[in-house]
């Protein structure tokens, strides 16, 4: 006689049954569990997770148990993390929404080993992206400078990752910069001091910011790649 999978299943006594079907279903459970499961979320709390930046000019900050409102300042307002935060080796996202104004609605300062930089989305009157600084240029003049359209009261899904090789960054699913730190001398504009080592500041904008998250790298992402870098400097 043939061999029967179904027929032996069916044989089964009904408690042994439901006992593979539950194993079955955890073992799928395990198997589809989110890849982002390490991800640390920086809870938008006042002075025990964040603190204003004090620029100097600042807008009112308001948090809230899901965002905080940074109002517009003259010309900078910001938020810096208080807690600690990696150097190297690990990634950063959250979500930002200009709700007035024209200008930059994210200046992400974020570690690079012992030295700092700043992704900029929206300067120089709204269309520039890119890193500040690269060997002294700012996000206006150097080889991350893109150009990028955004809408005021339209959430943005923000992430930069910091690799042993390169600096990467996406808003949405597009990835703008993607700069290697190979012979590449890292740093901020002065004006940007006040949000290290992590701060969030925007220029003349209204702005809310929420979904704050980090994660360090595994082994197997903060490997150096060979990949190559783009060397046109203003593709958009």
């Amino acid at each position: 006689m043939r061999y029967s999978p179904l027929r032996s299943v069916a044989s089964l006594p009904r408690l042994a049954l439901f006992a593979c079907i539950f194993s079955l279903s955890a073992a799928l459970t395990v198997a589809d569990e989110s890849p982002n499961s390490d991800w640390i979320d920086l809870k938008l709390q006042r002075d025990t997770v964040w603190e204003p930046c004090n620029f100097g000019g600042d807008g009112e900050v308001e948090f809230s148990e899901n965002q905080a409102v940074l109002e517009m300042g003259d010309p900078l307002t910001g938020i810096r993390l208080v807690k600690e935060f990696p150097k190297d080796g690990y990634e950063i996202q959250f979500e930002a929404s200009r709700l007035e104004g024209f200008d930059f609605f994210v200046g992400l300062t974020f570690p690079v080993a012992e030295s700092h930089c700043s992704l900029i989305l929206g300067g120089w009157s709204g269309a520039v992206i890119g890193l500040s600084n690269i060997n002294g240029a700012d996000a206006s003049n150097n080889p991350t400078t893109r150009e990028g359209d955004f809408d005021n009261n339209r959430w943005y899904r923000v992430r930069v990752r910091v690799a042993p090789d390169r600096i990467t960054a996406w808003v949405d699913d597009k990835q703008w910069v993607d700069q290697t730190r190979q012979g590449v001398e890292f740093g901020i504009r002065g004006e940007m001091d006040p949000s290290t080592p992590v701060g969030i500041a925007t220029y003349q904008c209204k702005v809310a910011y929420r979904k704050i998250q980090y994660r360090r790298l595994n082994s197997g992402e903060v490997k150096p790649s060979n990949k190559p870098q783009p060397t046109d400097s203003k593709s958009k």
